[in-house]
């Protein structure tokens, strides 16, 4: 959605074209979805999933990540949304160095009371050539088991309300 407005309808168009595409999923993050955007989307015939990238709740770990959005943009993001004809996906990862088992919950909370579709869960993993591994291989960001997250896992979708479909439970 960062690209100009006629490059994106190019784009969806092209993949739309074809009677066998049932839908397009559109992936983005919170501070990149203009008016005209969320207009083009929502005039499509077919399914459009808008999956938004929020990651977590918390300012200061979406700094640490270099998100260059807020919990507040997203927010804003979410109300423009909300009621639009397409379905809303979030994805959130969780196993974020700093983050208590509480600030996960309260990012799962927060995100439950906006009314998505779906969610789309993600442990924390580690891409090669990236800050995060060599943070990673010199001890400095510990990665979840996977007993800890079947645990944490079940603990987030124990809080989510039934409405929300659950697209992805790993990443």
């Amino acid at each position: 959605t960062y690209a100009p407005l006629p490059r994106l309808k190019e784009t969806y168009d092209t993949a739309l074209q074809y009677p066998e595409v049932v839908g397009i999923s559109v992936g983005t993050r919170p501070d990149c979805l203009s008016d005209a955007v969320l207009e083009l989307l929502e005039n499509y015939p077919r399914d459009v999933w808008l999956e938004i990238g929020l990651e977590s709740s918390h300012d200061r770990t979406l700094q640490w990540l270099n998100r260059a959005h807020t919990w507040s943009d997203f927010e804003e993001a979410a109300s423009r949304t909300q009621g639009r004809k397409f379905d809303r996906v979030v994805h959130l990862i969780y196993g974020l160095p700093g983050e208590s088992h509480a600030d996960m919950m309260e990012t799962t909370d927060r995100v439950a009371a906006l009314g998505f579709d779906s969610v789309k869960l993600h442990h924390l993993y580690i891409a090669k050539e990236t800050p995060l591994e060599a943070l990673h291989a010199r001890g400095e960001i510990p990665l979840l088991s996977l007993d800890e997250w079947v645990i944490l896992a079940a603990d987030i979708i124990e809080r989510l309300p039934t409405s929300i479909s659950l697209q992805r439970l790993a990443g």
